[in-house]
């Protein structure tokens, strides 16, 4: 059971730093007082049906859009005159159901969540700038990308706002939208040609004089990470609140950087995050920031029978599709983002077979899903590797630069990490970042010489890092989630036995 709301243990605002935690430095009415709800999700990724998870319940479901929405209903009703309702990007790619649809059954489920505002995340450009906007024209709610510039004319793009304000019992909240700088490292260059993404930062301390002149509060939405939105706490002046996404981080009652409170709810529509802001009208100040995740366990939440039935024909489709046996699983078979785990494996075996190279690193936040036990289907294979864009990339790269790509992976904020084959590396969390790796060998037992070439294998994603800036010989070999399926198919049944090619020394 989650803690209740938390109010902030620290200053809340640089603005009014005098004003304490839960106390109004006032004389005026009660009346005086309005409390406020944002409600958000972050990261749905396309994960339309409700699915197991651990941290909340090994036993019974959780999320799933019908389930989100009658949760978010139910906690608007409590201040329907106070309550906004917000989504930080990444709606729909990440699963077969929402690929066959090219996302449009999310995005048909998601407009019925009434959201007030929307934030562009990377994977919403991964089909393209025209699925793109048809996106977020489906969601019907502004859609604000304050960083997201039309190179040439210097304008936003499309269909973007920088800002917004919602004016709730009397209270003007502004609203600046920050998706990822780094939008390059994820999305192929094609599809971001003409675009360009500024510094975070940079945009918020443009924008902030404005904002601050057309509203009472300033909040901010974005998809960069938690670890960028401390940052961005520490790099500007004005904003209260951060409601963040992209690193799909759960935190259960709001962070505190700066005088800034962090909110982010996970991800998969596990979670809805719910902020309470109370506010001073009469001395237009900030009272109190305070904040919740709270799980969607499915014995609680009906599922929403109009939700339901928007998507209904998008599911069977998908499920004749998606059940066709393509392997089998002895025992449930796990992925994971911190540590090389069965099918991080499979997936980096895949990759080093298919491309003749002689090692091979992969990012293991490729894998989004585990594998039930029994037989495997097509939909399971999907689940577990989502993501239909991205390539197999070979390159000449020196031992070096695999050195430091594996470095920069094992760094205490890192959310992912570098899963080897033809290749096996120890390292030492206790050690000081960057001198963490203590030896690296290839499968024949020879050490990785850092002056030496070597032809690597990796996916898109990690070989865009700028570690591998100068590697030569780059080439693109097709798309990494057939080669996991045919691995997968070709080389079971499975066991959840993943071996010590990355061994963590204690």
């Amino acid at each position: 059971m989650l803690s209740p709301l938390n109010t902030v243990k620290t200053p809340i605002s640089r603005k009014n730093p005098n004003i304490s935690v839960g106390k109004a430095e006032t004389d005026q009415s009660p009346t005086d007082l309005v409390t406020l709800n944002i409600l958000h999700i972050n990261d749905i990724h396309g994960v339309v049906n409700p699915r197991i998870s651990p941290e909340i319940s090994s036993d019974e479901k959780a999320g799933g859009l019908a389930h989100l929405k009658t949760a978010i209903d139910r906690q608007r009703a409590k201040n329907p005159d106070g309550t906004m309702v917000v989504c930080t990007g990444d709606f729909a790619e990440g699963t077969m159901e929402s690929y066959l649809s090219k996302g449009e059954v999310a995005i048909k489920a998601l407009k019925g969540f009434g959201f007030d505002l929307v934030v562009p995340g990377n994977h919403d450009f991964a089909w393209g700038r025209n699925a793109l906007q048809a996106m977020l024209s489906g969601l019907n709610a502004p859609s604000l990308g304050a960083n997201i510039i039309q190179g040439a004319s210097g304008q936003l793009m499309e269909g973007q706002e920088a800002t917004a304000v919602l004016n709730k019992k009397g209270v003007d909240v502004g609203f600046i939208g920050i998706t990822t700088p780094e939008m390059r490292h994820y999305i192929a260059e094609e599809k971001l040609e003409g675009l360009d993404f500024r510094p975070a930062a940079e945009t918020v301390n443009k924008h902030m004089p404005d904002l601050e002149k057309r509203s009472d509060l300033q909040i901010g939405l974005t998809h960069i990470g938690f670890e960028q939105d401390c940052r961005l706490a520490r790099e500007t002046e004005g904003l209260e609140q951060i409601i963040g996404g992209h690193s799909h981080t759960v935190l259960e009652n709001g962070h505190q950087e700066n005088g800034v409170h962090i909110s982010q709810a996970g991800s998969f529509g596990l979670y809805y995050g719910n902020t309470e802001i109370v506010y001073d009208r009469a001395n237009k100040s900030l009272v109190s920031i305070r904040s919740e995740v709270v799980p969607v366990e499915n014995s609680k939440f009906d599922a929403d029978s109009q939700v339901e039935s928007t998507m209904a024909p998008f599911l069977k489709e998908a499920e004749e599709i998606g059940g066709s046996i393509r392997g089998e699983a002895l025992e449930e078979l796990h992925y994971g983002h911190r540590e090389a785990s069965k099918l991080n494996q499979v997936h980096a075996d895949s990759l080093l077979e298919a491309s003749g190279a002689e090692v091979c690193i992969c990012n293991s936040r490729t894998l989004r899903g585990h594998i039930p036990a029994g037989p495997t289907t097509y939909g399971d294979l999907y689940q577990a590797l989502p993501f239909t864009e991205e390539n197999l990339v070979v390159m000449n790269a020196t031992g070096q630069m695999i050195l430091d790509e594996i470095e920069d992976d094992l760094r205490d904020k890192a959310t992912e990490l570098a899963v080897p084959a033809g290749l096996t590396y120890s390292y030492d969390p206790k050690r000081p970042e960057g001198e963490r790796v203590v030896d690296v060998r290839l499968s024949d037992g020879r050490k990785l010489e850092p002056k030496k070439t070597y032809r690597l294998a990796t996916n898109e994603t990690m070989s865009r890092k700028s570690h591998f800036d100068k590697a030569t010989e780059k080439s693109v070999l097709g798309g990494v989630q057939p080669l996991f399926f045919e691995s997968y198919e070709k080389n079971g049944p499975w066991r959840n036995d993943p071996d010590d090619r990355v061994l963590k020394l204690v």
